[in-house]
């Protein structure tokens, strides 16, 4: 009867062991692009999108008590360049041009 108990005991602690484990990566897709577009307009907008990374550009997407890594197409990217390209892109479908800048 010990044995039973303690057997039961050490696979409880291994299930709540292994819930509370969360992976060093996430596999991520592109967007789908929306099909709805925005009135056509001539006026101008400035949209800035702004690395607060600055001073640590090895910053993470979560580099928390368990960093993780985003992964697309098969490599770790970068968050903001990531999001700045989709950005883009989703705007582009809309109908809106957008000029990038660098600085």
């Amino acid at each position: 009867m010990t044995l039973t108990k303690n057997t039961a005991l050490i696979i409880g602690t291994l299930l709540l062991t292994l819930q509370g484990c969360a992976p060093s990566s996430y596999s991520i897709k592109a967007p789908a692009l929306s099909t709805n577009a925005f009135e056509t307009t001539t006026d101008e907008t400035t949209l800035v999108i702004s690395d607060a990374r600055v001073l640590d550009k090895s910053a993470k997407f979560s580099a928390g008590t368990l960093g993780a890594d985003l992964i697309f197409q098969g490599k770790v990217i970068d968050e903001i360049a990531y999001l700045t390209k989709f950005s883009i892109k989703e705007l582009n479908a809309r109908g809106i041009v957008i000029i990038t800048q660098q600085r």
